[in-house]
């Protein structure tokens, strides 16, 4: 059975965009979870530390983050990866039971998880609107891939074993390689920002009333500067208090695109410019209520003569939505 949702993006390691995320029947286990119909005769949430997970099963996902769950449950992933960036997430199910007021037939508890990239940790507060996203669900007929809702408010739910177990499932989960784990981390106290990179960025100050002399390779960057740039071969980002003016060329094409800043998504707007003499792609963000402005200036720059291949276009996109996730104001 499916079950799609328009999905207000992830808090995670996203390019966040809209997304059906597919909810597939998990299968009928022979030892079903049992709860009574009442609330109030429910268990309380079990403390974490007093579950041995250690004979549980282990889901790992190929976008970095493995999660623990016992037999008789199912872990779904919804990852995925846009623009060089990935959002990571996925759906716990538990067994079909019967007994739930209100079902027609068995049906199963499902819990969406993600990963929240402000708090660095793995929450069931997936969607900026709806809080949890928790229910039980059953197949509308036998054979059927649609599903209904069985009608339970969310405190019946949280009282259920399925839910305890659940929470104790969601805090297994953790990334096993962070990307940023090894990076650097510039702050800047008077633009009011903090940025995080890899340790062999080339790293540059700017000063553009000096055209071509003002840029300035540098080992670390200055406190308080700027104008910032972080770069690996063609791809780029630059952080500034005035960034410059842009106009658009013949070959240039207004473009726009999402992203993700530390978790919070935002519209860039930019141009891509392709022709036989090389290729660009340049967005630009600004932070109006920012004190004093800051903006981010970012993309790739093809040496001329010598346009880049797709595969070095993804590259170059990989690397500045990763710096792009970490960025934060602080002031």
């Amino acid at each position: 059975m499916k079950k799609l949702l328009i999905a207000i993006p992830f808090l995670f390691l996203a390019a966040s965009c809209n997304k059906q995320t597919s909810r597939v029947q998990p299968a009928q286990t022979s030892q079903p979870i049992q709860a009574s119909s009442s609330a109030q005769t429910q268990q309380q949430p079990q403390a974490t530390s007093t579950v041995d997970t250690t004979n549980w099963k282990t889901f790992t996902s190929n976008f970095g983050y493995l999660v623990k769950y016992p037999d008789g449950w199912t872990i779904q992933d919804l990852s995925y990866a846009y623009k060089g960036n990935n959002s990571i997430g996925f759906w716990i199910f538990g067994p079909q039971r019967s007994g739930l007021p209100g079902a027609t037939g068995k049906a199963f508890f499902a819990e969406q998880g993600c990963y929240d990239t402000q708090q660095l940790k793995f929450t069931d507060y997936c969607y900026q609107s709806q809080g949890e996203v928790i229910s039980f669900d059953y197949p509308q007929k036998p054979g059927d891939q649609a599903v209904n809702f069985v009608s339970l408010d969310a405190s019946y739910i949280k009282s259920t074993p399925e839910y305890q177990t659940a929470q104790i499932i969601l805090s297994t989960a953790k990334i096993e390689n962070s990307a940023t784990s090894d990076w650097k981390t510039y702050n800047n106290d008077k633009y009011g920002y903090q940025v995080m990179f890899p340790s062999d960025s080339v790293l540059a100050t700017e000063d553009l009333s000096l055209g071509a002399a003002g840029h300035k390779i540098v080992e670390n960057f200055p406190p308080n500067e700027p104008f910032i740039t972080i770069s690996e071969g063609s791809a780029y980002v630059s952080i500034c208090n005035d960034c410059g003016d842009y106009g658009l060329g013949m070959t240039d094409k207004k473009s726009a695109e999402l992203i993700n800043v530390n978790g919070t998504e935002l519209n860039a707007s930019g141009f891509i410019s392709s022709d036989s003499d090389g290729n660009s792609e340049i967005y630009f963000v600004d932070f109006l209520g920012s004190t004093p402005n800051v903006s981010i200036r970012y993309g790739y720059q093809s040496d001329y003569g010598k346009p880049l291949e797709q595969g070095e276009i993804d590259s170059a996109n990989k690397f500045v939505h990763q710096i792009l996730s970490t960025f934060k104001l602080t002031n």
